[in-house]
């Protein structure tokens, strides 16, 4: 019903933009939501939480039926890409990048991660994360993580989590899978290749001890370039844990 309604909509600004005439010099960017409320889904910083449908029509710039599933982007790339395509200058600052280069279908190979970020609920519950992934691995920090904090979010309102509480009753391996969603666990690390919906921890590990390595850096050197306001607080866990 959703998708139906998506198409009733974008089929009416579409057929407004040809009545007037601008179809043809306009672009059209339609951006996903990420779906409807799950566990391990929305209100997080995984993949799963984090990925969404993008479109762009650009009649003569964009080639139609065209797809990318190499590259990485974000949201915060909008902005550059619109200014860029209008021809107009970049504010100094600004942590986006224009991904014109892609619409006219030429590679940007430095797009091979993205960052994505959390901070509070609907409710105004404070979870802080942050996150680096890439096609092959996740990883997480969980600030609010302590093993005492409990994790609430809309998801547990629904259906789905009401049924894995009352299968974790006699399931013990929903009844982890519960306890993990409730409590999480400081840092998180996930090989999409052979688990691509983050179903198992990686973080301790032996095998991945220097890539997680790898990815703790990239997200702190990303954490302090930014001036995210949690780098002192990664800073000290890294350091408290003898990680940096």
């Amino acid at each position: 019903t959703s998708a139906r309604r998506a198409d009733q909509t974008v089929g009416v600004v579409l057929k407004a933009l040809q009545e007037e005439g601008f179809s043809a010099n306009t672009m059209v960017i339609f951006m996903s939501d990420n779906g409807i409320s799950l566990p391990f889904s929305k209100s997080n910083t995984y993949l799963h939480s984090t990925r969404a449908g993008l479109i762009i029509r650009w009649p003569g710039v964009v080639a139609p039926g065209g797809q990318d599933l190499e590259h990485f982007i974000s949201g915060i790339d909008l902005m550059p890409t619109l200014l860029d395509a209008a021809g107009l200058p970049q504010p100094i600052g600004l942590d986006g990048r224009s991904m014109l280069p892609l619409l006219k279908g030429t590679a940007q190979p430095e797009r091979k991660r993205v960052f994505t970020y959390f901070f509070e609920t609907s409710t105004r519950g404070k979870y802080p994360m942050r996150a680096v992934q890439d096609k092959k691995f996740g990883y997480t920090f969980n600030a609010w993580s302590d093993g005492i904090k409990v994790f609430k979010n809309e998801s547990q309102n629904g259906r789905t989590c009401k049924a894995m509480v009352e299968a974790a009753k006699t399931n013990p391996k929903t009844a982890a899978r519960v306890k993990f969603f409730t409590y999480r666990k400081p840092e998180e690390f996930y090989n999409y290749q052979t688990d691509p919906d983050a179903l198992k921890n990686l973080i301790a590990a032996s095998e991945f001890s220097q890539t997680i390595k790898t990815y703790r850096k990239l997200l702190f050197d990303h954490m302090t370039a930014t001036g995210d306001p949690l780098t002192a607080t990664y800073k000290k866990f890294l350091v408290d844990h003898s990680l940096l």
